[in-house]
């Protein structure tokens, strides 16, 4: 007998069927993966890597009683164990050797111990006066100069190759990457080094990449670990005099640049020079900047080296001594106190003008006046440091709104004849 169905009746309900069956740790054949990840979470994606967690620092220092007290301490490249050395276009194995002398070696810290608790983690004590050891990779460019300057070495981000295989005294130690630390970390070779010949082997595998221009350099650092009062030590001292004869080359190069143009001379008679400090938005108390900068601007220098401290827990220590206003080498040792802008600094204070002066005009005879904020000019950086005023741009209003009616297209098309 055939049924027939009635208006308004429900459809029949379909039989389920069973899910497909999955492999449980890797994914189907032909399966494509997505390109961009989410975000890691570190507790979940990056337990392999566990082992290559930081240290939890305890940073101390002995008082005068010979007591270990917490307080903060400072890094920054000092020398090289190996200097910088371009790994070549089609080089794959490199083995280099140093040697590690007594009295260096005491000045390595202990290795870690393992915390007691209920959860225990590797806690390293680091003093004033102690030295890092540790390797590092950068990008270079196939024009790089050689050999690497140490401050171009310093102001360079580790980069390390895609696939690389890292012995240190046979020990095969293994670098923690961009993808799981927002940026590829130096490696810490300090707890595997030994009184003596000690030899590093480096093996990597090029990709299509940097099989042509991705080149890299790798070196063997030497950092210092150093307190407040060490640090702002190393800066040197750069006298008046020699300060106003920078000024007044830069004043010069800035009218021989300027008369190259035919048809516009204009003669740079004085520089105006910012006073206000970076960080604190202030006049800075102790003047300095890089050696290598070319500007005649300064900062603070105890708010910059704070900027730059560390204190006793997990994080990675500070290592960016780069200039606020360049971005050139910064380190403490690269600092140079100008003693023509203390004595500007002296003469704000003793004539009560330090609260409004925001710049000085310095002219050729080395003479300058205060530049307030009321009479502060826009100022445009040029390529060599200097800085030179320029007028300020008239307001302007705004100009008014119009309604332009709104063009249709044309329903037949408009043919265009090229011949």
């Amino acid at each position: 007998m055939r049924r027939t169905s009635r208006p308004g009746a429900l459809p029949p309900t379909p039989t389920p069927t069973k899910p497909s069956k999955s492999p449980l740790l890797l994914p189907a054949s032909a399966t494509i993966m997505p390109a961009n990840a989410p975000p890691l979470h570190p507790l979940r994606d990056a337990l392999h890597q566990v082992h290559l967690r930081e240290s939890v620092h305890q940073l101390v220092r002995r008082d005068s009683t010979g007591q270990s007290q917490e307080t903060k301490l400072f890094q920054y490249l000092d020398s090289f164990a190996l200097t910088p050395t371009p790994l070549g276009r089609f080089e794959c194995q490199f083995h280099w050797s140093f040697t590690l002398s007594q009295e260096a070696a005491d000045r390595l810290p202990a290795p870690s111990q393992m915390s007691s608790g209920e959860v225990s983690h590797p806690v390293r004590v680091l003093m004033d006066g102690q030295q890092l050891y540790r390797m590092r990779c950068i990008s270079v460019s196939p024009d790089t100069k050689l050999p690497i300057d140490e401050s171009t070495w310093s102001r360079a981000e580790c980069a390390w190759p895609s696939v690389i295989y890292i012995f240190v005294n046979d020990t095969e130690l293994f670098v923690r990457r961009k993808y799981h630390h927002q940026k590829d970390v130096p490696l810490d070779i300090t707890p595997h080094l030994r009184v003596g010949e000690n030899k590093i082997s480096l093996h990597f595998i090029r990709d299509a990449a940097e099989q042509k221009d991705k080149l890299y350099a790798a070196a063997v650092e030497i950092a210092q670990i150093a307190a407040l009062e060490p640090v702002m030590a190393l800066a040197q001292t750069l006298d008046a005099d020699d300060s106003l004869r920078q000024i007044h080359q830069r004043l010069e190069q800035s009218s021989s640049n300027d008369n190259e143009d035919d048809d516009l001379h204009v003669v740079s008679t004085d520089l105006v020079i910012n006073l206000v400090d970076p960080f604190t938005a202030r006049v800075f108390k102790q003047p300095v900047r890089g050696q290598l900068c070319l500007h005649s601007e300064c900062f603070d220098h105890e708010t910059f080296i704070q900027t730059r401290a560390a204190v006793s827990g997990p994080r990675a220590l500070p290592n960016d001594w780069r200039c606020p206003i360049c971005q050139r080498d910064a380190r403490p040792q690269m600092l140079v106190r100008d003693e023509f802008m203390v004595d500007v600094h002296n003469e704000l204070v003793r004539t009560n003008q330090l609260d409004d002066a925001r710049a000085i005009r310095v002219t050729l005879d080395g003479s300058w006046t205060v530049v307030t904020e009321a009479d502060l000019p826009a100022f445009k950086r040029s390529s060599t440091g200097l800085d030179s005023p320029i007028p300020k741009r008239p307001k302007m209003a705004p100009p008014e709104t119009k309604f332009q009616p709104i063009r249709t297209a044309s329903a037949s098309p408009e043919v265009i004849d090229l011949d």
